[in-house]
């Protein structure tokens, strides 16, 4: 599986297939470090955009952003697909 490199929010929604994403899932359930670093740069760019609208501030939004990524990096063996990616991701 080829992971590319990019700044998070770079464009890279526009080229996001669920395909793509249930692939990196899976290889970030099996332990592939890189591909939920790929996760975190094709989402990290939405959900900052989600915790700056609900905190207001920056900061907070960049801590909120750090701690859900840190709780699905943890849980993601407990994502089991029922939902998009993006969408279990924005409810932590």
């Amino acid at each position: 599986m080829s992971l590319s490199k990019h700044p998070a929010g770079a464009g890279a929604s526009a080229s996001i297939t669920s395909r793509d994403v249930t692939a990196l899932v899976h290889a970030a359930k099996s332990g592939e470090h890189c591909a939920f670093v790929e996760l975190f740069h094709r989402h990290s760019a939405k959900v900052l955009r989600t915790t700056y609208r609900v905190t207001k501030n920056h900061h907070d939004a960049e801590d909120a952003l750090q701690d859900a990524f840190i709780k699905a990096y943890i849980h993601i063996d407990k994502f089991d697909g029922r939902a998009q990616f993006s969408s279990w991701l924005l409810r932590i």
